[in-house]
């Protein structure tokens, strides 16, 4: 499991079915970059694509990669401890701060 497989694992686990449009919103992703993470997740059986409406696709977080989030939290868990404890508190909150700004300003350009 990819760490952007994951991260789409998580956000469904906590919000629940999105649109696709949502979850690539959320993620801060193109929605074509999206469908190309979700495709391996579909396959594998922890992601459920279903149609809501005409033009809509909402996805959801099936039995199975509620399973395999589990499994995965606890190296994702170590990883980012291991970095925290690499870096420091002061550069870690530094750098998610850093993080935010670039995630605002780029959302703030024209499409």
């Amino acid at each position: 499991m990819t760490v952007t497989q994951f991260a789409i694992l998580r956000h469904l686990d906590r919000f629940g079915k999105l649109p696709l449009s949502r979850l690539a919103e959320a993620m801060v992703m193109d929605r074509t970059s999206l469908y190309r993470a979700l495709a391996p997740l579909e396959r594998e059986g922890w992601v459920i694509i279903s149609s809501a409406g005409q033009r809509t696709k909402v996805a959801t977080l099936s039995a199975n990669g509620k399973v395999a989030m589990s499994n995965a939290t606890g190296q994702w868990e170590y990883a980012q401890n291991a970095m925290l404890t690499a870096i420091g508190a002061d550069e870690w909150r530094d750098l998610a701060v850093a993080l935010g700004g670039i995630v605002s300003a780029s959302q703030a350009l024209p499409a």
